[in-house]
């Protein structure tokens, strides 16, 4: 039997446990079956990439997840930050069990081609959109 460790485990984990945040604040997700870059399309059309993590590092200061290894987060280019397929990417830090909401425009902004990084409980980049489920309504 597969663990947590388990990449695709993990991933499918992610996912449904973003979507049922989305249902329990009143929204209704569709998952994708095949993922082109897009895990999620909520009813008004945005589009989600969930991204899980099982491991913090520094000591449980931060986490890193690579959002280039998912097959066609970018349309053309994997190289180019601007090429991001989702609208929103959403982190789950599971032993934080915290959610970080980021838009495409705030992963663009700071030209990342490779990696999020987030130090959770800090007021830096991506920290800052810790529980931002306003942002998708």
């Amino acid at each position: 039997m597969k663990g947590i460790g388990d990449a695709r485990f993990l991933g499918m984990a992610g996912e449904h446990r973003v979507a049922s945040e989305f249902l329990l604040k009143g929204h209704n997700p569709s998952i994708s079956i095949i993922d082109k870059g897009i895990d999620i399309i909520l009813e008004n059309g945005k589009s989600i990439q969930v991204k899980t993590t099982s491991q913090l590092a520094h000591h449980g200061r931060s986490v890193a997840l690579d959002i280039s290894s998912t097959a066609y987060t970018r349309t053309r280019n994997k190289t180019n930050p601007t090429d991001l397929r989702a609208d929103y990417f959403i982190v789950w830090i599971i032993p934080r069990n915290e959610f970080y909401i980021i838009p495409k425009e705030a992963i663009v902004a700071r030209n990342v081609s490779n990696c999020i990084s987030i130090t959770p409980d800090s007021n830096k980049r991506f920290a800052l959109y810790k529980d931002r489920w306003d942002l998708l309504e």
